[in-house]
């Protein structure tokens, strides 16, 4: 199956489970954008591969809508190999950067945004410190956020959730199809 996003092609290679998952955070990112209308979006985790499965949507997602709404969006990632590739396919596209860069440093010197995403690393700590380094946009959307073998209650967001709670963020948890769950932080 094709998937035309921002005028560029995906071949979709997906599972059955993959698709419905897939499909699922791109509804609810679509909802979230549409909602909140940002015009400043940073993604900290850039696609990884242009198969489209369960991960790597989000980019494409935002790119599109970028495109769609006179919107800029920065992608930040410390892999090279999936920086390199997000930028072959968006680089070159007006209000769009791919940056090879530590999410936290990047957040820490980046001024506000309406709109962050957060998707880099499995370690809680991490997706809490890049929170902190935010600049309180209005929505934060943390993927990943179900229990890893029971050691992590809300995944990704374990500790970063907490935090934006007591700066007064509206929590809603959302359940995706097979077990993860998405949070969606708004102020």
């Amino acid at each position: 199956m094709l998937l035309a996003l921002g005028g560029l092609t995906y071949l979709m290679v997906r599972s059955d489970q993959q698709k419905t998952i897939g499909r699922a955070k791109q509804v609810i990112l679509q909802e979230v954008l549409n909602k909140h209308k940002p015009e400043v979006i940073v993604e900290i985790g850039t696609m990884r591969h242009t198969e489209l499965t369960e991960d790597g949507l989000s980019t494409p997602v935002f790119v599109e809508y970028a495109l769609a709404h006179n919107a800029s969006f920065t992608s930040v990632d410390l892999n090279p190999e999936a920086t390199s590739l997000a930028h072959s396919l968006f680089g070159g596209l007006e209000g769009i950067r791919i940056l090879n860069e530590d999410g936290e440093a990047f957040l820490k010197s980046f001024g506000s945004m309406d709109f962050l995403y957060l998707d880099s690393s499995n370690d809680p700590q991490d997706t809490y410190r890049q929170a902190m380094a935010a600049k309180h946009p209005k929505v934060i959307v943390i993927d990943d956020c179900h229990s890893y073998n029971n050691q992590m209650p809300i995944g990704k967001g374990t500790l970063a959730i907490p935090f934006l709670l007591g700066l007064g963020y509206s929590l809603e948890l959302v359940d995706l199809p097979y077990g993860p769950k998405m949070a969606v932080l708004e102020r």
